[in-house]
């Protein structure tokens, strides 16, 4: 009967936990560097615990990609006009290529047996970023190819 408690107590301090505990905080840490946080899920079909935890992390590295983006180069105001591709932007838009996971997590998606919940933590570095990003976002303006 004890057990039965125990258990009963384990289940409920887990069900209280967050989600992934996985803690970064989202913006810049100094000049030249910038943390994105994105969370993903696994694709509807795949069987392989390989190839789930694969898709769910690519699927939230796509999303730090482009919180990384709406920090950076979004505009503050909506401009109407097409801004140029300059050095600075087209260095910027590469960042997420060669941007570094510093930390990842995944955990069975609640509710949807056989998926995979992950959150990655991506770091973008890059000299003086913090302030290529504040010039970008005055230049305003979208990208028009």
């Amino acid at each position: 009967m004890s057990y039965r408690l125990l258990w009963l107590g384990a289940l409920c301090l887990l069900a209280t936990l967050p989600l992934i505990a996985l803690e970064y905080q989202e913006g810049f840490d100094g000049d030249d560097v910038y943390i994105a946080v994105g969370e993903g899920t696994s694709k509807v079909g795949e069987t392989r615990p390989v190839q789930k935890e694969a898709s769910a992390k690519q699927a939230a590295r796509i999303i730090a990609e482009a919180r990384f983006a709406d920090a950076c180069i979004a505009p503050k105001s909506a401009g109407g006009h097409c801004r140029e591709m300059t050095a600075d932007l087209k260095e910027v838009m590469s960042l997420g290529r060669g941007a570094k996971v510093v930390g990842s997590e995944c955990i069975e998606e609640a509710g949807s047996p056989g998926m995979l919940h992950c959150r990655v933590a991506l770091k973008f570095t890059r000299k003086n970023l913090k302030t290529i990003c504040a010039k970008l976002q005055e230049e305003g303006g979208q990208f028009c190819p």
